[in-house]
């Protein structure tokens, strides 16, 4: 994915550059720019680039597919593997089989959010800014 951003200033902590969410980027919320509103990225890269130049930002792709398997297909399979185990391996007193399935997946579905939900805390508080890159400077 790739994006446009204004440098504001390079020092030893890395480059700020400041972005404003696009039209790609509305309905997505992964980098949490709110819509139609500023958001500084501190990219700790070597880049020759000075402030006020216009510059182009690239998200790798692994980071790319991890969330997106984050978002869609773990909560799907949290959802199968709960409902097998509740069907098979792990019986509730008292809930019919076919309940015993459904209130698994609903616990796998509901375990698959949480950890998506910590996992975007850490990568919020860590040095996530690591994925991202400036690809080139936009003339």
């Amino acid at each position: 994915m790739r994006e446009s951003g204004v440098v504001i200033k390079k020092d030893a902590a890395g480059i700020a550059v400041k972005m404003q969410s696009s039209f790609s980027c509305e309905g997505c919320n992964a980098c949490h720019i709110e819509q139609g509103k500023d958001h500084i990225l501190l990219i700790q890269q070597e880049f020759p680039v000075q402030p006020g130049e216009k510059v182009e930002i690239e998200i790798n792709p692994r980071f790319t597919i991890l969330a997106i398997f984050l978002i869609f297909f773990l909560p799907l399979v949290m959802l199968i593997v709960g409902y097998y185990l509740f069907q098979n391996y792990l019986p509730l007193p008292g809930v019919t089989p076919f309940y015993q399935g459904i209130v698994g997946a609903i616990i796998g579905f509901i375990i698959s959010y949480i950890f998506t939900h910590f996992y975007d805390r850490h990568l919020k508080n860590s040095s996530s800014q690591k994925n991202i890159q400036i690809s080139r400077i936009i003339k």
